[in-house]
């Protein structure tokens, strides 16, 4: 945070459609992830909305979630959804094994402290939760600043907040030394490559 200046969570200024959209397919793509039945989903960098955390409790009628940013709707909140606002770069206020799937959907790129935010989705997950996660790679940057800077279709803000583009090495290597065992770290690019999924299990 800057002087007094309050910082913001991802959409709660206006998005563009586009930005909507790429939300729009990589929420579609980890739906089928998630499982059925009473579990909890926390997702880590909500956004201001929670916006995929609405769209997953809409399908999963026995499911609760958790939000978690640096700034929440508070109307969103009821029975089934909880808020929690908080900065990401710092241990989260959740329990240990309190939570069976933790979200961290282009969220990494924008943290100072990726390895803290790590150890703490691993240190929330129950044994045999799943952590979500999704970050661009170091091939999308030249596209995203030209969406970004030259186009003005995609949230500039958002691109200049970027702190670094992992690949996939990377991220196996962080994931590891939050205490996730390789085996069960699984990896695919989409959108072309230009972006990265990651499903991995606490065993």
């Amino acid at each position: 945070m800057t002087g007094n200046r309050r910082q913001k969570a991802y959409r709660e200024d206006a998005e563009s459609a586009i930005d909507h959209f790429i939300f729009w397919l990589r929420s579609r793509r980890l739906f089928p992830f998630v499982g059925e039945g009473q579990i909890v989903v926390a997702d880590l960098g909500s956004g201001y909305d929670a916006q995929f955390l609405r769209g997953l409790l809409a399908r999963r009628k026995d499911a609760r979630g958790i939000a978690v940013d640096l700034s929440l709707d508070p109307a969103l909140a009821n029975d089934r959804l909880s808020l929690v606002v908080g900065d990401l770069n710092r241990p989260l206020a959740l329990p240990d094994a309190s939570v069976d799937v933790a979200a961290s959907l282009a969220v990494l790129e924008h943290l100072e402290q990726a390895e803290l935010h790590a150890v703490e989705i691993h240190r929330i997950l129950r044994a045999g939760g799943k952590l979500l996660l999704t970050t661009p790679s170091p091939r999308s940057k030249p596209v995203l600043e030209f969406l970004a800077f030259r186009l003005g279709v995609i949230d500039a803000g958002e691109i200049r907040d970027h702190k670094h583009y992992f690949d996939e090495k990377e991220l196996r290597a962080i994931l590891a030394r939050a205490g996730f065992a390789p085996r069960e770290i699984r990896y695919r690019p989409f959108l072309f490559g230009l972006n990265q999924f990651i499903v991995a299990t606490k065993t």
